[in-house]
């Protein structure tokens, strides 16, 4: 967190042992994390295992596995010796597959028995046999990060905002610390949504539908900022249902002389990291943005997950969204020339599956 209040990443912390932690996260919070250790003369070593791009030795100290899908519990359950154990939601256990221990966060992103399993990288061929070995009769298929991303529109999750580290004097001396050639020197604003000030792309924990969690019962960074903000300034995370006749027609427009729109990527759409789309409201005023997006097979609709004012979050408001950026395009390479497209939209609830929803309402008080 920002002192002023802006998210800079969010988080998984596996407790390994009474003094040992994994912590599980984009590459922003791996570097605020690290540099306030290295910087506030704390008892703690930081040891990095840095995603593959990054990762310098080729190999990972862990795997890390995510079974989703309807079939997920039954997979799981067949792969586990002795059959599994019963898991909250977030809650981790630890059981053998294929002769390997192997730490389980259940997870549910997409709202079915589906969980996060991890273990030494060693171990890593044996596990992914047993699971597709388990699997087979249920017809699992391996993905890859596409496929993983193409369950938040469903379960609600917001991942790795753009880091509000990159203004205020507060946080010079992080910004003179991290690499020029890093994750935050290399982020990749796309969308409709243009603004010559940094800060409108910054986000707080309610932007992300943290505000359920948020206690100002304990010190730490970013209180007093966010303790000050006024309840009516801040925006509820929702969910967008895009009209199907709109969607058809940004498809269409790829055949014949044009004008041609942006054109929509499946199953997961968004062209930025992180993606910004203007959301106005019927008379026009920008009510939010509209940030990741795609096409859920299992509801069969063109899904976003958006930020909205207050007045305008309401389930079954009308709002629209401008898809496609302004001037036919930027200059970013994998981004072709188009015209923009207003997109009709239904505000719904996060999450917007019904199999999420119920399975929240049983795990999370």
């Amino acid at each position: 967190m920002h002192p002023r209040g802006h998210v800079i990443g969010d988080c998984v912390i596996y407790r390994l042992g009474d003094e040992t932690f994994e912590l599980v996260s984009g590459m922003p919070v791996l570097n605020w994390v690290q540099y306030n250790a290295e910087k506030g003369g704390y008892d703690v070593t930081i040891e990095r295992d840095d995603p593959t791009p990054y990762n310098p030795t080729g190999r990972r100290w862990f795997y890390r596995f995510q079974l989703e899908g309807p079939n997920a519990g039954h997979i799981f359950n067949a792969a586990v010796e002795g059959g599994a154990p019963e898991i909250a939601f977030f809650r981790t256990a630890k059981v053998r597959i294929g002769g390997c221990e192997v730490m389980v966060l259940r997870h549910g992103m997409a709202g079915h028995l589906g969980a996060e399993l991890s273990g030494p990288y060693d171990d890593m061929e044996r596990v992914r046999a047993a699971l597709l070995e388990a699997g087979e009769q249920y017809a699992l298929k391996q993905g890859g990060t596409k496929t993983y991303f193409s369950t938040i529109f469903e379960f609600g999750w917001m991942p790795y905002p753009l880091p509000g580290i990159y203004t205020g004097d507060e946080l010079r001396d992080f910004r003179e610390w991290l690499s020029g050639n890093g994750w935050e020197a290399n982020a990749q604003l796309g969308g409709s949504f243009v603004s010559e000030n940094i800060e409108d792309y910054y986000v707080t924990p309610w932007d992300l539908g943290y505000g359920h969690i948020l206690k100002f019962d304990h010190d730490f960074i970013g209180r007093e900022a966010l303790e000050s903000q006024p309840p009516e300034q801040r925006r509820q995370k929702v969910t967008l249902v895009w009209n199907r006749d709109d969607v058809t027609a940004i498809f269409a427009s790829a055949l014949g002389q044009g004008p041609r729109y942006k054109a929509i990527d499946l199953p997961v759409a968004y062209y930025g990291w992180p993606q910004f789309d203007e959301v106005r409201s019927l008379d026009g005023a920008l009510v939010g943005h509209s940030c990741h997006c795609g096409y859920s097979n299992n509801e069969g609709e063109m899904l976003s997950l958006a930020m909205l004012e207050g007045r305008s979050a309401a389930p079954g408001t009308e709002v629209t969204l401008t898809w496609g950026e302004p001037g036919g395009g930027s200059r970013k390479p994998h981004v072709e020339k188009h015209e923009q497209f207003k997109v009709r939209a239904i505000v719904a609830p996060v999450p917007y599956a019904s199999s999420v929803q119920k399975m929240k309402r049983a795990t999370i008080s």
